[in-house]
């Protein structure tokens, strides 16, 4: 499992000098710099990344090279000590027992590997050299120190991995001593190294191990990865049994579903309870203290849908996205990104501002920040991006403060920042949908200003984090930072925002934010990026009453086009299915004869044909005391007729199927509106992704926001897919396959998109719906409608905005797909004929075409 630094140093020599920053770090797995301008921590007060001020000792300090998180050891800053029989190393002297080249932090305790293979531990502010009893350590034979929550520990070659308490007493009550000797445990079969001669036995514990290549400490627990692309764990008791101590067990349970894809294991990182293994597809699973439990005590079920704990994650913000590193607090994590940037997970105990997206100054909420009590959380598979630029925090609280005008906004505001009296569910849609809005935007904020592959201005070279706080280390280019804040600042009496009425004034800089940054534009935009489903849900319907009585028809035109999606996507969800103004009254008078639900009375007016008497009248559904236990139905997907797989696959899948019901009496086979968007967010998708359709499709869904049993099942089981960590992994082969194959997945998605997107009783599409679809479908990252010499799908848009008014039939909708496949094929549209049965709409682009063409 050879790494980039294991090549010879003069081939390195070679290569690097050809590789800029940000390729060099992505192609490094250690993240280390001996250069760095400014030092970030989180700082509870603010909740926002602030720069570490050291003044007082910036001349003792020099370059920082490396930064980690723990607590316990120093409650303010100061300078770690050695005896006074070991100098230290200096920018004039080299020592080789005190030039530190690894240290590693704990709970209450730093332990540093030194160059001459001295091992030294700090649990107060003056280091004692660490020499284990009966154990060889050698010179140089000590090649990593890992310190965990309650452990330290140390890879010697040839003996394995040793640990011990990290509140080591010093024998015989020598407290002047400048060593401690420290009884250890060994880890049994850690010791193995490959013979060069290739003479290894196999038949030991040694060979079934393999060669240790990482190990972390987590809380009671020591995981490490071996050169035979294992994972094992060890519980990590003191002292251990003299005689037939136990051996490492096996993580099974943080292994893929056998698939085509290979599986190699490349690094593992991880503190406390939760941890993450590298693989080198560009893959990373999630596992947690609970899964360990789970295998150690053998009640580990790798198919319980109730058992999502103990199962690995697959976030998909993570996978295959330059992730190089994660550091785990408690209960928040953050991912270090090969292009500098810094991506949270997690929560915020007591709001303290881990996370570092400004939880404790109120911004938490814009940035989808949920607070329940005195704790802020993201959603399952939710990350955020933070911000380093001071001047990003100042503009996100011009727009809280916005947030709280009059009007409308008052109320919609309100909800946003303080959650309302709305309930938990729609206050968090709520949440999320601006926190992403401001996510994009806030991604935006350096665009036109770094070049093309260039740094941005705060490049984090390493990330930190232990219990309720985090730490970077971070190469700022102010000159470049200070144009990116230029490119959003309008001088005074310049610029459509100068001095407008939502704008803010700043201490830096005499000016406002340019008109298309103003704080109530952009809050505007965002509360609307929610979705008009959630509006009138809560009775909020839009008005004009607005600060500043900026026109709706310039809001609407200079709405970005991932706002209208999320719009368009919310309210198919959530309205789906839309009904006519006569179905509408007709659901009304269902319920108000019989009582029930809308959904209860929209199913059955459907069934009728949207005849309200014959509805009415329909025989009732017996009570449930009546109603048989089973039936043919219910056996067909509740077992099955291979008796090996009766307990696995189906009933799995009718486990996950069941947990997702809206409404499991009246409609037991049937996830409704609110049962398939929690589904979908718990494999972390958002509604503007095009795989959200293939997934429907597979799945045979009816309509966008319902789903059924069978075809949850049937799509499942032939997908190999039984749990939601399969299902999670099942997405990126999804993804990939939508844009790279015409004929398949991407043919048989398009087709049944327009079942998806029609509203019942309708037979075509609105223009609109049907265009952002096609938006949708059309660009990266699903199939992109380009040639080398056209722009298809923008000519096509282009046409439908200016030449056809009407809506979209299932024919023009199929024809199109046929349309784009052979345009793809065939860019010269030398297959296209005058007496073809195209549809008239088609024709006309065709000209339409070679009129932008040049009037070929």
């Amino acid at each position: 499992m050879a790494t980039l630094v294991d090549l010879p140093t003069d081939i390195l020599y070679i290569i690097f000098p050809y590789l800029d920053a940000t390729d060099f770090l992505a192609l490094t797995s250690s993240r280390r710099s001996d250069a760095a301008d400014s030092l970030d921590a989180n700082v509870r007060s603010i909740g926002w990344p602030k720069k570490v001020e050291l003044d007082d000792m910036s001349e003792h300090i020099g370059i920082v090279a490396d930064v980690q998180c723990g607590s316990g050891v120093l409650s303010e800053a100061r300078q770690l000590t050695f005896p006074s029989a070991y100098p230290p190393t200096s920018q004039d002297r080299y020592e080789p027992s005190t030039a530190i080249s690894r240290f590693s932090t704990g709970r209450a305790h730093v332990l540093g590997l030194a160059d001459d293979g001295k091992v030294w531990q700090w649990n107060t502010d003056e280091a004692r050299l660490v020499k284990p009893l009966h154990v060889d350590v050698g010179e140089k034979n000590v090649t990593r120190v890992v310190a965990g929550w309650d452990r330290a520990s140390m890879f010697v070659s040839g003996v394995g991995i040793i640990y011990w308490p990290h509140e080591t007493s010093l024998r015989d009550g020598n407290a002047e001593a400048d060593a401690i000797l420290i009884e250890t445990a060994t880890i049994p079969g850690t010791s193995f190294a490959h013979s060069r001669h290739g003479r290894d036995r196999l038949d030991t514990l040694e060979a079934r191990i393999g060669q240790v290549i990482n190990h972390i400490v987590l809380e009671n627990y020591i995981v490490f990865i071996t050169s035979l692309n294992k994972v094992f764990f060890y519980q990590a008791h003191f002292p251990l049994p003299d005689l037939d101590p136990p051996a490492p067990i096996e993580l099974t349970a943080i292994y893929p579903p056998s698939t085509d894809a290979p599986f190699e294991i490349r690094d593992i990182q991880g503190s406390f309870r939760s941890f993450a293994i590298f693989t080198t597809s560009g893959s990373v699973l999630i596992g947690t203290r609970a899964m360990i439990e789970a295998v150690q005590s053998g009640t580990y079920d790798p198919i319980s849908a109730n058992a999502s704990d103990t199962q690995p994650r697959v976030i998909p913000a993570l996978q295959n996205s330059g992730v190089t590193s994660i550091a785990f607090g408690d209960y928040h994590y953050q991912a270090l990104r090969s292009d500098g940037s810094v991506i949270a997970h997690g929560g915020d105990p007591e709001s303290c501002g881990a996370m570092g997206l400004g939880l404790a100054n109120g911004t938490g909420p814009l940035r989808g920040v949920l607070e329940e009590e005195w704790n802020g959380t993201l959603g399952p598979n939710v990350g955020r991006q933070v911000w380093f630029d001071p001047w990003m925090h100042r503009w996100l609280g011009d727009m809280k403060e916005k947030a709280k005008v009059k009007g409308e906004a008052k109320a919609r505001g309100e909800m946003i920042l303080e959650r309302g009296t709305h309930g938990r569910d729609v206050a968090a849609a709520a949440v999320t949908a601006v926190g992403d809005y401001f996510e994009r935007e806030g991604r935006k904020w350096e665009d036109e200003v770094v070049e093309e592959g260039g740094m941005g201005s705060y490049f984090v070279l390493k990330v930190a984090a232990a219990g309720w706080h985090s730490a970077a280390l971070v190469l700022v280019d102010e000159e470049q930072a200070e144009r990116a804040r230029q490119k959003h600042i309008a001088p005074d009496g310049k610029g459509d925002g100068a001095k407008a009425e939502g704008s803010s004034e700043h201490d830096h800089h005499e000016g406002t934010w340019e008109d298309i940054d103003a704080p109530w534009d952009q809050l505007w935009k965002a509360l609307a990026g929610v979705g008009e489903w959630l509006w009138r849900f809560l009775g909020m319907h839009e008005t004009d009453e607005r600060i500043g009585a900026e026109p709706k028809k310039a809001e609407v035109e200079q709405e970005e086009q991932g706002d209208r999606r999320n719009r368009l996507f919310a309210d198919l969800a959530y309205s789906m299915p839309s009904y006519t103004p006569a179905q509408r009254i007709a659901i009304q008078q269902f319920t108000g004869f019989t009582h029930q639900k809308d959904s209860v009375a929209a199913k059955q007016l459907k069934t009728h044909n949207w005849n309200i008497e014959a509805a009415v009248d329909a025989p009732k559904k017996p009570p449930a005391f009546m109603k048989r236990k089973t039936n043919e139905h219910d056996k067909r997907y509740y077992q099955s007729n291979n008796p090996k797989d009766a307990s696995s696959t189906i009933q799995t899948l009718n486990k996950i199927f069941d947990t997702y019901r809206d409404n499991a009496k009246e409609e037991p086979d049937t996830i409704g509106v609110e049962g398939s968007m929690r589904y979908l967010q718990d494999l972390g998708l958002s509604l503007e992704e095009p795989v959200v359709l293939a997934i429907l499709t597979e799945l045979g869904a009816p309509t966008m926001g319902e789903l059924t049993r069978q075809g949850f099942v049937d799509g499942w089981k032939r997908l190999r897919a039984s749990t939601l960590s399969d299902q999670n992994s099942t997405l990126a082969s999804l993804r990939s396959s939508l844009p790279s194959s015409p004929q398949g997945l991407f043919r048989t998605t398009y087709k049944h998109t327009f079942r998806l997107a029609l509203a019942p009783g309708q037979r075509s599409l609105p223009l609109e719906t049907a265009t952002e679809y096609w938006r949708l479908l059309l660009s990266p990252p699903s199939l992109q409608w380009n040639t080398s010499t056209t722009p298809w799908l923008d000519y096509w848009l282009d046409y439908l905005t200016t030449k056809w008014k009407k809506g979209v039939s299932k024919d023009m909708w199929e024809q199109t797909g046929v349309f784009v496949q052979k345009s793809m094929e065939n860019e010269d549209m030398s297959w296209w004929s005058e007496d073809g049965a195209w549809p008239s709409c088609l024709d006309e682009f065709v000209g339409f075409v070679r009129e932008k063409r040049g009037g070929e």
